[in-house]
């Protein structure tokens, strides 16, 4: 007896994970962290585990009997049933209507599930498969019924952006795999059925409905306090098209056509104050951006905010805007002039952006007020944007529909919200409540700061002038910069006149185009323009003159 007590504590122990290293190092590791495998037993009802152990009981008094006896694996089974019924009260009316599971072939079956070790003994560390139902836990594709190839196919129609229904992602998975192998081994359809449902439904969220849908539904939350953001301190910058029409002309027929329009919005991050917005129906672009920007800080008092919170797009990300472009290891852009540190939302949640959650506010209480309103979704899309699709001219213009956007903000940003940022307060309240917390930028450096930088230098050359996009630009004030290399900013809205800098970011002057001048000049304004050329040119060669004059006194007329 004493030697069967040590047997069924051995037995209890046996349920332990192994700490061998031998053991660890064969293990297949999990591929995904969101996925469980049944092979602890920590893993299955406290009931499965019971009757787990009574298995592993019955089949180590088996195995010992067998090897003290040299008697077959049959009769053992039948020693140890009659002796020791009394040690398993579950299996001893777990069998077939309700009879003895102590059977010789449910221990062959067991120790199958075991297997062997290296050296031939039952391999004891994988007593998990002996847990009941364990197989459901099971993901590896090739202890599967099946082709693997038709799994293969399966899934990469089913897992996948359009859809498709499993019977209909079954049968094309037949298909495939019979056209590739007529003899593949089809599982039934209940079968994959039965597969899908293993699935977590994360998984099925980021490959059937997209990156959006698991993140709304299955990734923790990030919980963000604003309270120490102070209003006019962080710019929370995006673009968004609207759910409904307007009407705009078509360039070629001059009839009506139905839009969508686009807002660049500036929002204040702690008090959601809209403070600078263009509703447009071309496409945002960086110029748009940029000019939301300034009139943002001019809603300020021309102070920039100390953070701007901008997304991953490239508009926002433009090289010389934000992205800073280098020269001689002097970086420049329109951000570092203005003094605003960036926060890009690709290292965090897009949602967090306050933004975001405007956009749907936009969404549910302006756009909604639209006979047009499409709808979020095409499954909302009511029947009246239909007929307004169909019937433009009876739509607003984008310049009607900017003022109705202008009087329901209004309105807006004068309610008082009553969560943990707002506290009863309105956006308005919050932000002209705001404190200055720097001094406001004069004119000059405010116009400098929203000149854009040229991604690349430009030679000054005979003019003086620098080309750029097929223009030339003069200045007379080049004149001790020929030859050198010059860091030329581009004013967005005006492309008469770029201004000229060292690399090192010091300004030199304006740079102007000049309009060529005609072959033959007949009337007076056109010799007047002339007149102005050929004494630009007179005035340019006595300077050379009086230069080299100064230098050599005189002396450079005479032979050497």
């Amino acid at each position: 007896m004493a030697a069967l007590s040590s047997l069924l504590t051995y037995g209890n122990n046996a349920l332990a994970p192994s700490v061998q290293d031998s053991i660890a190092a064969i293990q297949e590791p999990e591929s995904r962290e969101i996925r469980k495998r049944i092979e602890d037993v920590e893993d299955v009802p406290s009931k499965t585990r019971a009757k787990q152990s009574e298995i592993i009981k019955f089949l180590k008094l088996v195995d010992t009997e067998k090897k003290r006896t040299g008697k077959g694996l049959e009769e053992c089974c039948i020693v140890v049933a009659a002796n020791y019924a009394e040690m398993f009260a579950i299996l001893v009316k777990s069998g077939k209507g309700g009879r003895s599971a102590l059977t010789y072939n449910n221990a062959r079956n067991w120790f199958s599930l075991l297997g062997k070790t290296r050296d031939g003994e039952w391999n004891w560390n994988n007593a998990a498969a002996l847990c009941d139902n364990y197989t459901r836990g099971i993901r590896e594709k090739k202890k599967w019924f099946g082709d693997l190839e038709f799994w293969k196919s399966f899934y990469s129609l089913f897992l996948n952006r359009n859809g498709l229904a499993i019977a209909y992602a079954y049968r094309l998975a037949v298909m495939k795999t019979k056209h590739a192998n007529p003899f593949a081994l089809i599982p039934k359809l209940s079968s994959v059925q039965y597969r899908v449902n293993q699935l977590h439904p994360a998984e099925v969220a980021l490959a059937r409905h997209g990156e959006e849908a698991l993140k709304t539904g299955y990734i923790c939350h990030i919980d963000r306090n604003w309270d120490d953001i102070l209003p006019g301190t962080m710019l929370v910058a995006d673009n968004r098209q609207f759910d409904v029409f307007v009407k705009v002309r078509d360039e070629k027929t001059g009839e009506w056509k139905a839009v969508r329009p686009w807002i660049c919005a500036a929002i204040d991050g702690k008090s959601w104050y809209l403070a600078s917005f263009i509703i447009t129906t071309d496409s945002i672009n960086n110029d748009t951006i940029a000019l939301v920007l300034e009139n943002y800080i001019r809603s300020n008092g021309n102070r920039p905010p100390l953070t701007f919170y901008v997304d991953n797009g490239k508009d926002f990300n433009a090289q010389g805007f934000l992205e800073p472009v280098e020269f001689d290891g002097h970086k420049h852009s329109s951000i570092m002039e203005l003094g605003i540190g960036t926060v890009n939302s690709i290292a965090y949640n897009a949602k967090a952006k306050t933004v975001e959650r405007y956009f749907r506010d936009v969404m549910m209480e302006f756009d909604k007020l639209f006979p047009a309103y499409l709808g979020s979704r095409p499954g909302e899309r009511p029947d009246t944007a239909g007929y307004y699709q169909d019937n433009p001219e009876k739509l607003p213009t984008t310049e009607e529909f900017t003022k109705m956007f202008g009087s329901w903000l209004n309105h807006y940003q004068g309610v008082p919200k009553h969560g943990k940022i707002h506290r009863g307060k309105s956006p308005r309240d919050i932000w002209e409540d705001r404190i200055p917390l720097a001094e406001p930028l004069n004119e000059t450096r405010f116009f400098m700061a929203f000149l854009k930088p040229h991604n690349e230098t430009r030679t000054v050359q005979k003019g003086p002038s620098v080309r750029l996009d097929n223009n030339v630009y003069y200045s007379e004030e080049l004149w001790p910069q020929f030859g050198k290399e010059v860091m030329v900013k581009i004013h967005r809205w005006d492309d008469s006149h770029v201004y000229a800098f060292h690399t090192d970011g010091r300004f030199i002057c304006e740079c102007r185009t000049e309009e060529s001048m005609k072959a033959l000049a007949k009337d007076p304004e056109d010799r007047r323009k002339l007149g102005e050329a050929l004494a630009k040119q007179r005035r340019q060669i006595k300077n050379v003159y009086t230069a080299v004059l100064s230098l050599t006194d005189g002396l450079h007329v005479l032979s050497p």
